[in-house]
Protein backbone atom coordinates (compact mmCIF):
# COMPACT_ATOMS: atom_id res chain seq x y z
CA UNK A 1 0.00 0.00 0.00
CA UNK A 2 1.28 3.44 -0.88
CA UNK A 3 1.79 6.06 1.80
CA UNK A 4 2.51 9.77 1.57
CA UNK A 5 5.15 11.04 4.00
CA UNK A 6 5.11 14.81 4.54
CA UNK A 7 7.48 16.88 6.64
CA UNK A 8 7.97 20.59 7.18
CA UNK A 9 11.66 21.42 7.47
CA UNK A 10 13.78 24.51 7.85
CA UNK A 11 15.34 25.62 4.55
CA UNK A 12 18.86 25.23 5.93
CA UNK A 13 18.10 21.60 6.74
CA UNK A 14 16.75 20.66 3.31
CA UNK A 15 20.06 19.58 1.77
CA UNK A 16 20.61 17.23 4.70
CA UNK A 17 17.13 15.77 4.31
CA UNK A 18 17.56 15.36 0.55
CA UNK A 19 20.88 13.57 0.95
CA UNK A 20 19.51 11.33 3.67
CA UNK A 21 16.56 10.31 1.47
CA UNK A 22 18.89 9.73 -1.47
CA UNK A 23 21.10 7.51 0.68
CA UNK A 24 18.01 5.54 1.63
CA UNK A 25 17.25 4.99 -2.05
CA UNK A 26 14.25 7.34 -2.07
CA UNK A 27 13.61 9.46 -5.15
CA UNK A 28 10.67 11.45 -6.46
CA UNK A 29 10.70 13.99 -3.65
CA UNK A 30 8.39 16.99 -4.08
CA UNK A 31 9.45 20.23 -2.39
CA UNK A 32 7.22 23.26 -1.89
CA UNK A 33 8.07 26.52 -0.15
CA UNK A 34 5.49 27.16 2.54
CA UNK A 35 4.87 30.84 3.19
CA UNK A 36 2.45 32.05 5.80
CA UNK A 37 1.84 28.68 7.45
CA UNK A 38 -0.56 29.53 10.25
CA UNK A 39 -2.71 32.53 10.93
CA UNK A 40 -2.30 36.18 10.00
CA UNK A 41 -0.20 35.64 6.88
CA UNK A 42 3.06 34.29 8.18
CA UNK A 43 2.93 33.49 11.86
CA UNK A 44 2.17 30.37 13.78
CA UNK A 45 1.46 30.99 17.44
CA UNK A 46 2.18 28.36 20.07
CA UNK A 47 1.72 28.42 23.84
CA UNK A 48 4.00 26.13 25.84
CA UNK A 49 3.95 26.61 29.59
CA UNK A 50 4.57 30.28 30.28
CA UNK A 51 6.08 30.84 26.84
CA UNK A 52 4.21 32.62 24.06
CA UNK A 53 6.13 32.09 20.86
CA UNK A 54 5.58 33.62 17.41
CA UNK A 55 7.47 31.66 14.81
CA UNK A 56 8.05 33.32 11.45
CA UNK A 57 8.33 31.26 8.29
CA UNK A 58 8.97 30.32 5.38
CA UNK A 59 9.79 26.67 5.63
CA UNK A 60 9.91 23.84 3.11
CA UNK A 61 7.30 21.13 2.73
CA UNK A 62 8.85 17.85 1.64
CA UNK A 63 6.57 15.13 0.25
CA UNK A 64 7.37 11.65 -0.97
CA UNK A 65 5.06 8.77 -1.95
CA UNK A 66 6.55 5.40 -1.01
CA UNK A 67 5.50 1.85 -0.36
CA UNK A 68 4.31 1.17 3.17
CA UNK A 69 7.29 -1.16 3.71
CA UNK A 70 9.82 1.70 3.58
CA UNK A 71 7.88 4.35 5.53
CA UNK A 72 9.93 3.71 8.67
CA UNK A 73 13.17 4.21 6.74
CA UNK A 74 11.92 7.47 5.24
CA UNK A 75 10.81 8.84 8.60
CA UNK A 76 14.11 7.84 10.19
CA UNK A 77 16.05 9.52 7.36
CA UNK A 78 14.15 12.77 7.91
CA UNK A 79 14.57 12.67 11.68
CA UNK A 80 18.28 11.83 11.68
CA UNK A 81 19.06 14.58 9.17
CA UNK A 82 18.05 17.35 11.53
CA UNK A 83 14.26 17.20 11.36
CA UNK A 84 13.54 16.06 14.92
CA UNK A 85 9.74 15.97 14.84
CA UNK A 86 7.95 12.77 15.77
CA UNK A 87 5.21 11.29 13.61
CA UNK A 88 1.97 13.20 14.13
CA UNK A 89 3.34 16.03 16.25
CA UNK A 90 2.86 18.64 13.54
CA UNK A 91 6.19 18.13 11.74
CA UNK A 92 5.99 14.71 10.08
CA UNK A 93 2.81 13.09 8.80
CA UNK A 94 2.23 9.68 7.27
CA UNK A 95 -1.07 9.30 5.43
CA UNK A 96 -2.64 6.55 3.35
CA UNK A 97 -3.56 7.50 -0.17
CA UNK A 98 -7.22 6.90 0.68
CA UNK A 99 -6.88 9.50 3.45
CA UNK A 100 -5.72 12.25 1.15
CA UNK A 101 -7.81 15.14 -0.02
CA UNK A 102 -8.27 15.58 -3.78
CA UNK A 103 -8.62 19.15 -4.98
CA UNK A 104 -9.82 19.75 -8.54
CA UNK A 105 -7.50 22.21 -10.31
CA UNK A 106 -9.97 23.11 -13.07
CA UNK A 107 -7.90 21.37 -15.74
CA UNK A 108 -9.69 18.41 -17.30
CA UNK A 109 -8.62 15.12 -15.78
CA UNK A 110 -6.04 16.67 -13.46
CA UNK A 111 -6.31 16.31 -9.68
CA UNK A 112 -3.92 17.49 -7.03
CA UNK A 113 -3.42 15.14 -4.13
CA UNK A 114 -2.37 16.75 -0.89
CA UNK A 115 -2.58 15.87 2.81
CA UNK A 116 -4.64 17.59 5.40
CA UNK A 117 -2.22 18.60 8.10
CA UNK A 118 -2.06 18.35 10.97
CA UNK A 119 -4.93 16.01 11.89
CA UNK A 120 -6.90 17.00 8.79
CA UNK A 121 -7.16 20.66 9.70
CA UNK A 122 -5.39 22.16 6.68
CA UNK A 123 -5.32 21.16 3.02
CA UNK A 124 -2.06 22.06 1.32
CA UNK A 125 -1.67 22.80 -2.40
CA UNK A 126 0.05 25.36 -4.58
CA UNK A 127 -2.87 25.28 -7.00
CA UNK A 128 -5.76 27.39 -8.20
CA UNK A 129 -8.52 26.85 -5.68
CA UNK A 130 -12.26 26.65 -5.75
CA UNK A 131 -14.00 29.98 -5.07
CA UNK A 132 -14.60 29.35 -1.39
CA UNK A 133 -10.94 28.62 -0.63
CA UNK A 134 -8.80 31.33 0.89
CA UNK A 135 -5.08 31.69 0.33
CA UNK A 136 -2.65 32.42 3.15
CA UNK A 137 0.80 32.80 1.66
CA UNK A 138 1.56 29.56 -0.19
CA UNK A 139 -1.29 27.65 1.45
CA UNK A 140 -4.80 27.13 0.25
CA UNK A 141 -7.10 26.47 3.18
CA UNK A 142 -10.05 24.42 1.94
CA UNK A 143 -13.34 23.97 3.74
CA UNK A 144 -15.05 20.64 3.11
CA UNK A 145 -18.32 20.49 1.19
CA UNK A 146 -19.99 19.06 4.29
CA UNK A 147 -18.80 21.97 6.40
CA UNK A 148 -20.14 24.47 3.88
CA UNK A 149 -23.56 22.82 3.84
CA UNK A 150 -23.82 22.77 7.63
CA UNK A 151 -22.82 26.42 7.97
CA UNK A 152 -25.36 27.38 5.29
CA UNK A 153 -28.03 25.51 7.24
CA UNK A 154 -27.05 27.34 10.43
CA UNK A 155 -27.38 30.70 8.71
CA UNK A 156 -30.86 29.63 7.58
CA UNK A 157 -32.06 29.00 11.13
CA UNK A 158 -34.39 31.63 12.54
CA UNK A 159 -32.98 34.24 14.89
CA UNK A 160 -33.73 33.73 18.56
CA UNK A 161 -34.79 37.37 18.84
CA UNK A 162 -38.39 37.41 19.99
CA UNK A 163 -38.45 33.75 21.02
CA UNK A 164 -39.65 32.85 24.46
CA UNK A 165 -37.23 30.80 26.53
CA UNK A 166 -39.35 27.69 26.00
CA UNK A 167 -39.31 28.24 22.24
CA UNK A 168 -35.56 28.79 22.29
CA UNK A 169 -35.02 25.61 24.29
CA UNK A 170 -37.21 23.61 21.92
CA UNK A 171 -35.26 24.88 18.92
CA UNK A 172 -31.91 24.18 20.57
CA UNK A 173 -33.03 20.64 21.46
CA UNK A 174 -33.44 19.58 17.84
CA UNK A 175 -30.48 17.25 18.20
CA UNK A 176 -32.28 15.30 20.92
CA UNK A 177 -34.92 14.28 18.39
CA UNK A 178 -32.49 12.74 15.89
CA UNK A 179 -32.04 8.95 15.70
CA UNK A 180 -29.05 7.71 17.66
CA UNK A 181 -26.20 6.45 15.44
CA UNK A 182 -25.30 2.78 15.33
CA UNK A 183 -22.69 1.91 17.92
CA UNK A 184 -23.58 4.66 20.37
CA UNK A 185 -24.25 3.43 23.92
CA UNK A 186 -25.38 5.22 27.07
CA UNK A 187 -26.41 4.63 30.66
CA UNK A 188 -28.24 7.08 32.90
CA UNK A 189 -26.73 7.69 36.35
CA UNK A 190 -27.14 9.96 39.34
CA UNK A 191 -23.75 11.63 39.72
CA UNK A 192 -23.83 12.99 43.25
CA UNK A 193 -27.35 14.37 42.90
CA UNK A 194 -26.74 15.58 39.34
CA UNK A 195 -28.32 13.98 36.29
CA UNK A 196 -25.69 12.44 34.01
CA UNK A 197 -25.14 9.77 31.39
CA UNK A 198 -22.24 7.47 30.74
CA UNK A 199 -21.60 7.32 27.00
CA UNK A 200 -19.29 5.11 24.98
CA UNK A 201 -18.96 3.53 21.55
CA UNK A 202 -19.65 -0.15 20.94
CA UNK A 203 -16.62 -2.05 19.74
CA UNK A 204 -14.15 0.37 21.34
CA UNK A 205 -12.28 -0.17 24.56
CA UNK A 206 -13.85 1.40 27.65
CA UNK A 207 -11.04 1.01 30.15
CA UNK A 208 -9.13 4.11 29.04
CA UNK A 209 -9.41 7.71 30.24
CA UNK A 210 -12.64 9.10 31.68
CA UNK A 211 -13.89 12.30 30.07
CA UNK A 212 -16.13 14.50 32.20
CA UNK A 213 -18.04 16.51 29.60
CA UNK A 214 -19.88 19.79 30.22
CA UNK A 215 -22.24 20.69 27.38
CA UNK A 216 -22.65 24.08 25.76
CA UNK A 217 -25.81 26.09 25.32
CA UNK A 218 -25.10 29.33 27.15
CA UNK A 219 -26.08 27.83 30.53
CA UNK A 220 -29.74 28.25 29.50
CA UNK A 221 -30.39 25.78 26.63
CA UNK A 222 -29.19 22.33 25.46
CA UNK A 223 -28.78 19.25 27.61
CA UNK A 224 -27.27 15.81 27.92
CA UNK A 225 -29.42 14.80 24.96
CA UNK A 226 -27.93 17.38 22.61
CA UNK A 227 -24.32 16.45 23.41
CA UNK A 228 -24.27 12.80 24.44
CA UNK A 229 -23.40 11.49 20.96
CA UNK A 230 -20.39 13.83 20.90
CA UNK A 231 -19.46 12.43 24.30
CA UNK A 232 -19.67 8.94 22.86
CA UNK A 233 -17.48 9.84 19.89
CA UNK A 234 -14.84 11.29 22.19
CA UNK A 235 -15.00 8.15 24.34
CA UNK A 236 -14.60 5.93 21.30
CA UNK A 237 -11.64 7.97 20.08
CA UNK A 238 -9.72 7.51 23.36
CA UNK A 239 -10.93 4.02 24.20
CA UNK A 240 -12.66 5.13 27.38
CA UNK A 241 -15.97 6.48 28.62
CA UNK A 242 -17.51 9.93 28.83
CA UNK A 243 -19.75 11.14 31.61
CA UNK A 244 -21.97 13.86 30.14
CA UNK A 245 -23.26 16.11 32.93
CA UNK A 246 -26.80 17.52 32.96
CA UNK A 247 -26.15 20.52 35.15
CA UNK A 248 -29.06 22.77 36.10
CA UNK A 249 -29.91 25.49 33.58
CA UNK A 250 -30.55 29.17 34.22
CA UNK A 251 -32.70 31.01 35.05
CA UNK A 252 -34.00 28.17 37.24
CA UNK A 253 -30.43 27.40 38.36
CA UNK A 254 -28.39 30.58 37.91
CA UNK A 255 -24.70 31.09 38.61
CA UNK A 256 -22.99 29.46 40.44
CA UNK A 257 -25.40 26.52 40.17
CA UNK A 258 -23.93 24.98 36.98
CA UNK A 259 -20.38 25.30 38.36
CA UNK A 260 -21.39 23.57 41.58
CA UNK A 261 -23.27 20.80 39.75
CA UNK A 262 -20.29 20.01 37.54
CA UNK A 263 -17.96 20.01 40.55
CA UNK A 264 -20.35 17.64 42.35
CA UNK A 265 -20.28 15.23 39.43
CA UNK A 266 -16.47 15.17 39.58
CA UNK A 267 -16.47 14.50 43.32
CA UNK A 268 -18.89 11.64 42.62
CA UNK A 269 -16.41 10.19 40.12
CA UNK A 270 -13.67 10.30 42.72
CA UNK A 271 -15.99 8.64 45.24
CA UNK A 272 -16.43 5.79 42.75
CA UNK A 273 -12.69 5.20 42.93
CA UNK A 274 -11.78 6.83 39.62
CA UNK A 275 -8.18 8.01 39.58
CA UNK A 276 -8.09 11.81 38.99
CA UNK A 277 -4.99 11.21 36.87
CA UNK A 278 -7.23 9.38 34.41
CA UNK A 279 -9.89 12.09 34.19
CA UNK A 280 -10.06 14.94 31.69
CA UNK A 281 -12.58 17.79 31.77
CA UNK A 282 -13.92 18.74 28.33
CA UNK A 283 -16.62 21.09 27.14
CA UNK A 284 -17.72 23.38 24.35
CA UNK A 285 -18.91 27.00 24.45
CA UNK A 286 -20.48 27.52 27.89
CA UNK A 287 -19.16 24.07 28.73
CA UNK A 288 -15.66 25.26 27.85
CA UNK A 289 -16.14 28.06 30.38
CA UNK A 290 -17.22 25.50 32.98
CA UNK A 291 -14.16 23.33 32.32
CA UNK A 292 -11.89 26.06 33.68
CA UNK A 293 -14.32 27.51 36.21
CA UNK A 294 -14.91 24.13 37.83
CA UNK A 295 -11.17 23.48 37.96
CA UNK A 296 -10.71 26.82 39.77
CA UNK A 297 -13.40 25.91 42.29
CA UNK A 298 -11.86 22.48 42.95
CA UNK A 299 -8.39 24.00 43.29
CA UNK A 300 -9.69 26.41 45.93
CA UNK A 301 -11.28 23.50 47.81
CA UNK A 302 -8.12 21.42 47.70
CA UNK A 303 -9.73 18.62 45.67
CA UNK A 304 -7.28 16.61 43.49
CA UNK A 305 -7.46 18.04 39.98
CA UNK A 306 -7.99 16.08 36.76
CA UNK A 307 -5.15 15.23 34.38
CA UNK A 308 -6.03 17.82 31.74
CA UNK A 309 -8.60 20.32 30.50
CA UNK A 310 -10.08 20.73 27.01
CA UNK A 311 -12.00 23.95 26.26
CA UNK A 312 -13.51 24.15 22.77
CA UNK A 313 -14.87 27.52 21.62
CA UNK A 314 -15.10 28.58 25.27
CA UNK A 315 -16.83 31.70 26.57
CA UNK A 316 -14.25 32.57 29.25
CA UNK A 317 -15.03 36.29 29.59
CA UNK A 318 -18.62 37.32 30.22
CA UNK A 319 -17.66 40.95 29.68
CA UNK A 320 -16.83 39.94 26.06
CA UNK A 321 -13.84 42.25 25.64
CA UNK A 322 -12.45 40.52 22.57
CA UNK A 323 -12.76 42.48 19.31
CA UNK A 324 -13.96 39.39 17.45
CA UNK A 325 -17.23 39.60 19.41
CA UNK A 326 -17.96 42.49 17.04
CA UNK A 327 -15.77 41.94 13.98
CA UNK A 328 -16.76 38.28 13.47
CA UNK A 329 -20.50 38.79 13.80
CA UNK A 330 -20.98 38.86 10.01
CA UNK A 331 -19.12 35.54 9.76
CA UNK A 332 -20.52 33.55 12.68
CA UNK A 333 -24.08 32.20 12.29
CA UNK A 334 -24.37 31.87 16.05
CA UNK A 335 -24.30 35.65 16.32
CA UNK A 336 -27.98 35.36 15.29
CA UNK A 337 -28.74 32.22 17.28
CA UNK A 338 -27.14 33.08 20.61
CA UNK A 339 -28.23 36.34 22.25
CA UNK A 340 -25.28 36.82 24.59
CA UNK A 341 -26.77 39.78 26.45
CA UNK A 342 -29.86 37.73 27.23
CA UNK A 343 -27.76 34.70 28.17
CA UNK A 344 -25.64 36.68 30.64
CA UNK A 345 -28.72 38.29 32.17
CA UNK A 346 -30.39 34.89 32.69
CA UNK A 347 -27.24 33.19 33.96
CA UNK A 348 -25.66 35.84 36.20
CA UNK A 349 -28.84 37.62 37.31
CA UNK A 350 -26.87 40.68 38.38
CA UNK A 351 -23.79 38.85 39.67
CA UNK A 352 -20.39 40.38 38.91
CA UNK A 353 -19.30 39.08 35.45
CA UNK A 354 -15.64 39.33 36.48
CA UNK A 355 -16.04 36.68 39.18
CA UNK A 356 -13.40 34.11 38.15
CA UNK A 357 -15.87 31.25 38.47
CA UNK A 358 -18.06 33.03 35.90
CA UNK A 359 -15.24 34.45 33.76
CA UNK A 360 -12.07 32.38 34.27
CA UNK A 361 -9.86 34.90 32.44
CA UNK A 362 -10.08 37.03 35.61
CA UNK A 363 -8.89 34.19 37.85
CA UNK A 364 -5.55 32.90 39.09
CA UNK A 365 -5.04 29.91 36.79
CA UNK A 366 -1.72 28.86 38.27
CA UNK A 367 -1.62 25.21 39.27
CA UNK A 368 -4.24 24.09 36.78
CA UNK A 369 -3.63 20.97 34.65
CA UNK A 370 -2.49 21.12 31.00
CA UNK A 371 -5.02 23.00 28.91
CA UNK A 372 -6.01 22.66 25.26
CA UNK A 373 -8.03 25.57 23.80
CA UNK A 374 -9.51 25.19 20.32
CA UNK A 375 -11.60 27.72 18.38
CA UNK A 376 -12.49 28.59 14.81
CA UNK A 377 -11.06 31.72 13.13
CA UNK A 378 -14.50 33.14 12.27
CA UNK A 379 -16.13 32.62 15.67
CA UNK A 380 -17.15 35.63 17.71
CA UNK A 381 -15.48 33.94 20.71
CA UNK A 382 -12.12 33.66 18.94
CA UNK A 383 -10.35 36.52 20.73
CA UNK A 384 -11.76 35.67 24.16
CA UNK A 385 -10.63 32.06 23.67
CA UNK A 386 -7.16 33.23 22.76
CA UNK A 387 -7.13 35.51 25.81
CA UNK A 388 -7.89 32.50 28.01
CA UNK A 389 -4.87 30.73 26.55
CA UNK A 390 -2.68 33.79 27.13
CA UNK A 391 -3.76 34.11 30.76
CA UNK A 392 -3.22 30.41 31.40
CA UNK A 393 0.21 30.41 29.77
CA UNK A 394 1.24 33.50 31.73
CA UNK A 395 0.22 31.67 34.93
CA UNK A 396 2.55 28.80 34.08
CA UNK A 397 -0.09 26.38 32.82
CA UNK A 398 1.05 24.00 30.07
CA UNK A 399 -1.25 25.55 27.47
CA UNK A 400 -1.87 24.74 23.83
CA UNK A 401 -3.95 27.14 21.73
CA UNK A 402 -5.17 26.00 18.33
CA UNK A 403 -6.99 28.12 15.77
CA UNK A 404 -8.70 25.41 13.72
CA UNK A 405 -9.17 26.23 10.05
CA UNK A 406 -12.70 25.49 8.87
CA UNK A 407 -14.08 25.27 12.39
CA UNK A 408 -17.34 27.02 13.27
CA UNK A 409 -19.17 27.30 16.57
CA UNK A 410 -20.45 23.85 17.63
CA UNK A 411 -18.46 22.09 14.88
CA UNK A 412 -17.53 19.17 17.15
CA UNK A 413 -21.19 18.20 17.28
CA UNK A 414 -21.08 17.24 13.60
CA UNK A 415 -18.74 14.29 14.02
CA UNK A 416 -19.42 11.59 11.47
CA UNK A 417 -20.69 14.22 9.04
CA UNK A 418 -18.13 17.03 8.80
CA UNK A 419 -14.45 16.08 8.27
CA UNK A 420 -13.27 19.07 10.28
CA UNK A 421 -15.20 17.73 13.29
CA UNK A 422 -13.77 14.23 12.93
CA UNK A 423 -10.24 15.65 12.66
CA UNK A 424 -10.69 17.75 15.80
CA UNK A 425 -12.11 14.84 17.77
CA UNK A 426 -9.02 12.85 16.80
CA UNK A 427 -6.82 15.78 17.87
CA UNK A 428 -8.54 16.02 21.24
CA UNK A 429 -8.20 12.27 21.72
CA UNK A 430 -4.46 12.52 21.10
CA UNK A 431 -4.19 15.28 23.72
CA UNK A 432 -6.19 13.22 26.23
CA UNK A 433 -4.08 10.13 25.69
CA UNK A 434 -0.94 12.20 26.13
CA UNK A 435 -2.00 13.42 29.55
CA UNK A 436 -4.35 10.75 30.90
CA UNK A 437 -3.08 7.60 29.22
CA UNK A 438 -5.09 5.46 26.84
Amino acid sequence: MLKLVTAVVKPQKFDEVKEALKSAGITGVTVTEVKGFGRQGGKTEVFRGSEYKVELLPKLKVEVVVDESVVAAVVEAIKTSGQTGKIGDGKIWVLGIDELVRIRTGEVGVDAVCPRAPEGRRAWAGLRARPRARRVGGLILMASDERERVVADLWALPSTDGMTLDEWRHAAAAGERLPLPAGFCFEEVDAGGVEAQWTWWAGSATDGPVILFFHGGGWVVCSIGTHRVLGGRLAGAVGGRTLVVGYGLAPESPFPGPVQDCAASYRWLLDQGVDPGRVVFAGDSAGGNLVVGVALLLKAEGVPLPAALVAVSPAPDLTFRGESNVTNRPHDPFSRIDDMDRIVELYLQGHDPTDPLASPVFGDLSGLPPLLVMVGPTETLRDDSEDLARVAAAAGVDTTFELVDGAFHTWLGYGGLVPEADASIARIARFIREHAGG
